[in-house]
């Protein structure tokens, strides 16, 4: 009996170490693209629909107004570009720094947003190589943003959000970057 027991608890342990290692968790981690280095912002191209169904296309280009960001190696980043709902300009601040964090493929970038003059951490997935980036962002991205910080937001700058938020039902945010 002791000896049945004990085969049992051997099976039990086994089975354990193998469901918590047969998914070694390299299945959940992206490959990670290089971010680190400074980078020309090119474009930003945002496509929104609302819950009205009302679509909206905008694609910019922003190679004429030299923006920037240099993301180093320690978790920081500085550039001279000003964030704000659906647009992206020249900072009337000058550069700017701030932090960013990347891991398992999602970029998340804290920055001031202009309109709300609030700081805000925004997700977003980097495709590409070298030489070029493009910084992703959906929908769902900017759902998990919002519920990962809405703890930390004012009631009204919450209901602001919440509403922007619900007032879409999708939405794609891209933004270009070069070397």
């Amino acid at each position: 009996m002791k000896n049945r027991l004990l085969q049992f608890s051997l099976i039990i342990l086994t089975a354990s170490i193998f469901v918590s290692c047969s998914k070694d968790d390299s299945e959940d981690v992206q490959a990670q693209v290089e971010v680190t280095g400074k980078w020309n912002i090119s474009s930003a191209e945002s496509n929104f629909k609302s819950s009205s169904d009302e679509e909206t296309n905008s694609v910019l280009d922003l190679r004429d107004q030299n923006l920037f960001i240099e993301f180093n190696a320690d978790g920081t980043y500085t550039s001279n570009a000003e964030f704000g709902i659906g647009e992206l300009n020249v900072n009337p601040n000058g550069i700017v720094s701030n932090t960013y964090s990347y891991n398992n493929g999602r970029l998340d970038i804290q920055l001031i947003e202009s309109t709300l003059d609030k700081s805000v951490i925004l997700y977003f997935h980097p495709e590409g190589d070298d030489n070029n980036l493009v910084l992703k962002s959906g929908l769902d991205d900017l759902l998990d943003a919002y519920n990962d910080q809405v703890a930390s937001f004012d009631l009204v700058t919450g209901f602001l959000i919440d509403a922007t938020i619900k007032s879409y039902t999708s939405l794609d945010f891209n933004i270009s970057l070069s070397k």
